[in-house]
């Protein structure tokens, strides 16, 4: 009798252990799924927003989007002007209290800190935090916020304010989405004010030419007379015509560097292998640059320190998939890495921030350019350009550079997420088959 009762203890102890781990399986399982749902998320926003070139119809679009798809109750983007801060789009339930235009003093001490000191902020009971203060007095609704910086390298632009009528609205992965979006939204900021001024110089140069152009021929008139004045309007007209194709040009290779950044990102949606996508990246970068190297190293997660050459094209045959070299300082990948911006090298021969591989001085590279691939715990590594030839690469090819890294990061980590979840799936299909 006895060791029938040993039994039956054994086995309801192995019952309430095995209840436990399906429990904590389930649970992670749900998280797996969160995660990967914030990441579909804000991947979706940031295709949307991405090629919106209009400043205002960008904010309005972020901050209805962020409404609509994570479900909150209040959103506001204040953008920095010098010293003073500027409610530019808001959405939810507190919109037809607000003005838009600037904020003299702020209430909510709590967006004027994350402005000042760059950082984020999540309060998930604002009952219990000082400093907040209700956007509208009358209405005091709000339980949770969320307070994010819009960073553009060390550059603050403005502030993303999130607000729920409900505690804990704000967990550790929704925060992280949210983060990377900003920093998405930071970019697309940049290219539309970098947009509007293009265009507005380019308004005003047309207007320029067209009343030298009536000078011209009112000069053409008694051109014996004016003849030296219509001798310097010609000169700067013809200056003027030269600036005007240059503005152009860049305008039209900058339009044609996101439309190849928007179709690499629906690529990306499509969920090829990653090698493939690797493959397919370097190739893209190198055909719209104009360069005759590029490269993925990726940062070994089973080795301290190594960057392995994992995609490229041009190199010599056999130096993609066994290259390695140094992830410290001493490498200009290694440095992208620890620096965490874009670096850009214009004389290999003059460069003393750090030492350049050999593989890279082999193919007489002169030129470089690299940019970190981010994730989520940590880098997946850094993609760079190389060329023979002396080249001053742009803002535009900066950012180009960044975008597909980007798009590049949010598949990684899309992939790491479905890896991560076929296998608790396959867990959890063990433990049932071992207790049934």
């Amino acid at each position: 009798m006895q060791q029938l009762e040993i039994a039956y203890s054994e086995v309801v102890a192995y019952a309430q252990d095995l209840e436990n781990q399906v429990r904590k399986q389930r649970q992670a399982d749900a998280e797996l799924e969160r995660r990967t749902a914030n990441l579909a998320l804000v991947s979706g926003i940031g295709r949307r927003i991405t090629t919106i070139l209009n400043v205002d119809h960008l904010l309005n679009t972020t901050v209805h989007l962020i409404l609509e798809m994570f479900g909150y109750d209040h959103v506001a983007i204040y953008l920095l002007k010098g010293e003073k801060i500027r409610l530019e789009a808001v959405s939810g339930a507190y919109a037809n209290y607000l003005s838009i235009g600037p904020t003299p003093s702020l209430e909510d001490k709590i967006i004027a800190d994350v402005a000042t000191l760059a950082q984020p902020l999540v309060v998930n009971d604002v009952r219990l935090e000082p400093r907040f203060a209700p956007v509208v007095p009358e209405k005091p609704n709000t339980r949770a916020e969320l307070c994010l910086p819009i960073m553009l390298g060390p550059t603050t632009l403005g502030v993303l304010d999130i607000q729920s009528f409900h505690s804990n609205a704000f967990d550790r992965d929704t925060v992280l989405a949210l983060e990377a979006l900003t920093h998405q939204l930071a970019v697309a900021l940049e290219n539309a004010r970098l947009h509007s001024a293009v265009q507005e110089e380019l308004a005003e140069r047309k207007e320029t030419e067209r009343v030298l152009h009536r000078t011209l021929e009112e000069l053409q008139l008694w051109a014996d007379e004016k003849a030296p004045d219509l001798e310097r309007a010609n000169q700067v007209l013809q200056q003027q015509i030269i600036e005007r194709r240059r503005v152009e040009s860049e305008l039209k290779n900058r339009a044609f560097q996101q439309a190849v950044v928007a179709k690499f990102g629906q690529r990306v949606l499509e969920g090829i292998p990653l090698h493939v996508l690797l493959d397919e990246a370097v190739a893209l970068v190198a055909e719209t640059l104009h360069v005759e190297y590029c490269q993925i190293l990726e940062l070994l997660a089973n080795v301290d320190d190594v960057l392995l050459l994992r995609a490229g094209v041009g190199w010599q045959k056999g130096l993609v998939g066994s290259t390695t070299i140094s992830a410290d300082a001493k490498s200009q990948m290694g440095y992208t890495l620890l620096s965490s911006e874009p670096v850009i090298v214009k004389e290999t021969s003059t460069e003393t921030r750090f030492n350049v591989s050999q593989y890279i001085r082999d193919h007489n590279v002169v030129s470089s350019m690299s940019v970190i691939i981010d994730g989520e715990d940590w880098p997946f590594g850094v993609l760079g350009v190389h060329t023979t030839h002396h080249r001053v690469f742009t803002n535009d090819d900066i950012n180009f550079l960044q975008a597909i890294a980007n798009n590049l990061a949010q598949a990684i980590e899309r992939i790491r997420a479905e890896a991560a979840l076929r296998e608790s799936e396959e867990k959890y299909r063990t433990l049932i088959e071992k207790s049934s």
